[in-house]
């Protein structure tokens, strides 16, 4: 298997498990009313602190992805994931469920943000599209997996073994990307000029103004993609503004 697949599989398979515990909770509603004899507000708390996690995480996942790289952050972040399924999986109070899934969603909040950094890192730019497209595809797969699939394994072993399967899962995926993506470290890189064709924060602030003109666009859309109702999948949705990648990048990486 050649260096590319692997660190294509990995990052796949994190943002497969991110939109599988995305929508595996809705799926799994009934077991956990019956077990715990949940409300409706119960079930609408949990959904908002994953989301109220994953949100929280974004200001801080930027830098980081930054300064230490795809390989590192969607490790440990994996790691914090998998221990909010296991405590999911041995949960004997609505609290301890509340915590687990916020854990969760903050463990499975850079699956796509280290995807596509990892793209730009270490696949040629004529590639991209088609990478980063794959890995979409498998954040559709872990929805499409988290409805009969998962219904039909917590029926014949309980919801508990669904979610402390994902746990292990979740760590070996955690694993994996530690052992298959190659290590990155930062290279300073020229400040770039006036001229520069990095977008500059004024020209972002321009661009994006006329959707902050328009809050209830704004919120309509994220809502309906973070709810799973909109057309289109990921709950966060970044303006992005890469750089060329440096001499070493290219050199590493000419994989076809």
């Amino acid at each position: 298997m050649s260096p590319a697949t692997r660190i294509f599989l990995v990052f796949a398979a994190g943002y497969f498990l991110s939109y599988l515990f995305r929508t595996v909770n809705a799926v799994l509603a009934p077991d956990l009313v019956a077990t715990f004899e949940l409300s409706a507000s119960d079930l609408g708390l949990m959904t908002a602190l994953y989301f109220l996690s994953f949100a929280g995480m974004q200001p801080a996942l930027g830098i980081l992805l930054d300064r230490h790289g795809p390989r590192r952050v969607q490790s440990a972040l994996l790691i914090v994931a998998a221990l909010g399924a296991g405590l999911f999986a041995a949960a004997e109070s609505r609290a301890t469920l509340l915590v687990a899934r916020t854990l969760i969603g903050l463990g499975v909040a850079g699956c796509l943000m280290a995807a596509l950094k990892a793209t730009v890192l270490w696949f040629p730019k004529e590639r991209l599209p088609l990478v980063n497209g794959g890995i979409l595809t498998a954040g559709g797969l872990g929805a499409v997996v988290a409805a009969t699939p998962v219904e039909l394994m917590a029926a014949s072993a309980g919801w508990r073994v669904v979610f402390a399967s994902l746990a292990g899962a979740t760590l070996a995926t955690a694993a994996a990307t530690w052992l298959a993506a190659p290590e990155r470290r930062p290279r300073v890189l020229p400040r770039p000029s006036p001229s520069s064709s990095a977008a500059s924060p004024r020209s972002i602030a321009r661009t994006s103004s006329g959707g902050w003109r328009r809050p209830s666009r704004r919120t309509r859309g994220h809502g309906s993609r973070c709810t799973g109702s909109g057309p289109e999948p990921g709950c966060a949705k970044r303006r992005v503004s890469t750089v060329s990648p440096c001499p070493i990048t290219r050199s590493r990486c000419r994989w076809r």
